[in-house]
């Protein structure tokens, strides 16, 4: 990972503190926010292989599908954030940045590159979508 660049640098508490006592975020950027979920994985004992965490992404990403179709009750209603929602969330965030930690990837460089084309495709097409002409998704 690079250095912090300070272009979202703020004041931040620790995300995890000894034990898995309360979690406390403070407005932190994703550097900091990279290294505290690898110091948390690394004192608790939790680092895997990339191939572990993608299934497990995979998994996360799943029960925050469960979310939804409680939150719409099966498709039936608009959706409303069920009581699980942000958890579920929160454990997607954790399995991407653990892919990023053990992949080496500077997430805060991802976002920042995705923006960048995301406003090229906006500006030239209106839309942000990468589809391909005709394919219908």
């Amino acid at each position: 990972m690079k250095q912090n660049t300070g272009r979202c640098t703020r004041q931040a508490e620790p995300l995890f503190t000894p034990r898995g006592e309360s979690v406390v975020v403070n407005m932190m950027n994703l550097v900091d926010i990279q290294d505290a979920v690898k110091r948390f994985t690394k004192e608790n004992g939790l680092d895997s292989s990339m191939t572990v965490r993608i299934v497990d992404l995979a998994s996360e990403v799943g029960e925050l599908s469960k979310e939804v179709l409680r939150g719409t009750d099966y498709g039936n209603k608009p959706f409303e954030k069920t009581t699980g929602w942000e958890s579920e969330v929160g454990d997607v965030l954790f399995s991407l940045i653990c892919i990023a930690n053990v992949t080496n990837t500077d997430l805060e460089e991802c976002l920042n590159n995705v923006l960048d084309e995301y406003n090229k495709r906006f500006a030239d097409k209106r839309d942000i979508g990468s589809r391909a002409e005709g394919s219908g998704d």
